[in-house]
């Protein structure tokens, strides 16, 4: 993937630390709004749900469909990244068959020629 990219030696690394930076700061302020947002303490770790951030949605809103839905935000944020996550995850394994550096790369490296997709690749993540 680095590849593709012009002046990847500079630019990959100065890409993973400013990743790194912002979703720091970003979780730092995610850990601070969810810290002031935190009624009872008790309540949420004992919820009856088994996931304190729903009980702690509920304690900050009052209401259960304000909770529910801001859930429903999370569970769709959540399974949108983890069709990228799958991407790049075939597309690594895949770099790796072509360098020959998996067992079975031969059969994993192979692209399907009437729609370019590695479905060799994709397959032991869950992709059919």
């Amino acid at each position: 993937m680095a590849e593709e990219v012009y002046n990847a030696s500079t630019v990959v690394p100065w890409a993973i630390v400013a990743t790194i930076m912002v979703n720091g700061v970003l979780g730092l302020a995610l850990l601070i709004a969810l810290l002031f947002c935190l009624g009872d303490v008790t309540a949420a770790l004992d919820t009856p749900t088994g996931f304190p951030f729903i009980e702690i949605f509920a304690q900050a809103t009052n209401s259960n469909a304000a909770a529910t839905a801001m859930t429903c935000l999370i569970l769709f944020l959540l399974i949108a990244s983890g069709s990228g996550v799958m991407a790049t995850a075939s597309r690594l394994l895949w770099s790796f068959a072509r360098d020959n550096a998996v067992p079975f790369s031969g059969h994993i490296s192979r692209v399907s020629s009437s729609e370019s997709f590695l479905q060799n690749s994709a397959t032991p993540y869950g992709s059919s």
